[in-house]
């Protein structure tokens, strides 16, 4: 086997030539396998058009570019969607360092603060480090695509102000281990059937003390259902693969609570409770309880559903509820 002007007697003695990364013959400690696939995702790509896309944004090839000032940056095949400095710049929990946000790296879009009855107004940073409510600068990458025929920014289809807060900075959910934080960073709104009576009255809400419920709960998807299980559950086959509801929980919290893997459990929050059948794993945080999201009360299948568990809060713009996150306890049923 002729390769790279070398005779090799075997694929692996060239592969091992040509991704030399101190991989010894019978010993991996040294394999580093990060490198092997980066190199191995260079050398595929070559000549395909959509690794010079996906290259230039990663930025494992060397590329010519504007930053967000319209300053020319040249990258010289640094993979900044590798990079992990954990250092936060301003101390509010963004990281510039790790990783690589697209397009220019922004991680915190701006701060929504506004009086009351006025709109949004969007700020542009300009190189001399002053800040222009509605003018062009180069604070977004010089690209109109990312601008409005009025020449100002426009974040989706607003049809009316943002609420007060950061976007997108941390909120914190209403049910929350730590309630200090929460209080700090509050995504608070009222559900109610009518949009005109939503408010950000959280006294009326069924909030969970940490005391009462100490873990925390999730909610998660199966890939053999789809959104509440309405066609998927009345699809043999797929209710063959995954009959019933379960929750997965950390092998520590099982041993504390006397549970074993198959046994059913009684889950609780403020709002009420489900029972469902306990998958005992390390996939989970010894204090997380995930739970599964796709069941309800017909279809071939049926069981327990998770809406019995989680907070009719929403948060402040988009009207979402907190299907992902709530205070709750777990007992063996």
């Amino acid at each position: 086997l002729n390769f790279d002007g070398n005779k090799f007697n075997s694929p692996q003695e060239a592969f091992n030539h040509a991704f030399n990364y101190g991989y010894l013959k019978g010993n991996n400690t040294n394999f580093d396998c990060e490198k092997v696939a980066e190199d191995v995702l260079k050398e595929v790509m070559k000549g395909c058009w959509i690794y010079d896309v996906i290259g230039k944004y990663s930025g494992v090839i060397e590329t010519r570019s504007t930053d967000e000032f319209g300053d020319e940056v040249i990258n010289n095949g640094t993979n900044y969607a590798k990079r992990r400095d954990n250092v936060s710049d301003n101390g509010e929990g963004v990281y510039p360092g790790w990783g690589w946000t697209w397009p220019v790296n922004r991680h915190v879009l701006y701060y929504v603060h506004t009086e009351k009855g006025k709109h949004l107004e969007i700020q542009y940073k300009f190189k001399d480090d002053t800040y222009r409510p509605n003018k062009k600068g180069s604070y977004f990458i010089p690209n109109d695509g990312f601008l409005t025929k009025e020449g100002v920014a426009a974040l989706g289809a607003l049809t009316s102000p943002l609420k007060d807060g950061f976007l997108p900075k941390h909120m914190e959910p209403i049910e929350s281990p730590y309630p200090d934080i929460s209080k700090k960073y509050p995504p608070y709104v009222k559900f109610d059937a009518d949009p005109k009576k939503n408010t950000s009255n959280v006294g009326e809400l069924e909030i969970g003390d940490v005391k009462d419920f100490p873990y925390v709960l999730t909610t998660f998807r199966l890939l053999e259902h789809m959104l509440a299980g309405q066609t998927t559950r009345n699809i043999p086959y797929l209710v063959e693969l995954e009959p019933e509801p379960f929750c997965e929980i950390n092998e520590k919290l099982a041993n504390e609570k006397g549970i074993n893997n198959g046994d059913y459990v009684k889950i609780s929050t403020k709002r009420g409770s489900i029972r469902v059948r306990a998958r005992v794993n390390g996939r989970v945080n010894e204090k997380t309880i995930a739970v599964t999201w796709h069941w309800g009360f017909k279809g071939l299948s049926t069981g327990d559903s998770a809406n019995y568990l989680i907070i009719d809060a929403l948060d402040p713009n988009a009207n979402i509820p907190e299907y992902k996150v709530a205070l709750c306890n777990i007992e063996k049923a």
